[in-house]
C-alpha cells in the first residue's frame, strides 16, 4: 500500500511527460491510500496548471475524470 498526497497524484493524472509516466509506473498495481482532502487538493493543482497555461481545459477535464476514476482508499483527516 502506498499512502500518497497531492504531490504524487497530481502528476499521475495531469502530467503526460516523463514525471507522470514515472509516478504511474510506480503506482501501477498498488493499493493507493490518502486523506479525504486528497482529491480536492489535486483539483486545486489542476486548476492552477490550467490557469497557468500548462494544461488546456480539455486536458484538465480528462485529468479530473482520471482522478475520479482512480481507486483511492480514503481516510478521514479528522476524528
Amino acid at each position: 500500500m502506498f499512502v500518497v498526497d497531492a504531490s504524487v497524484i497530481a502528476p499521475v493524472v495531469a502530467d503526460g511527460g516523463p514525471d507522470g509516466d514515472a509516478f504511474r509506473a510506480r503506482l501501477r498495481g498498488q493499493t493507493i491510500a490518502g486523506p479525504d482532502l486528497l482529491r480536492v487538493e489535486v483539483i486545486s493543482v489542476i486548476r492552477r496548471f490550467t490557469l497557468g497555461g500548462l494544461l488546456t481545459v480539455a486536458q484538465a477535464g480528462r485529468a479530473i475524470d482520471d482522478l475520479i476514476d482512480l481507486p483511492i482508499e480514503v481516510h478521514a483527516s479528522a476524528p
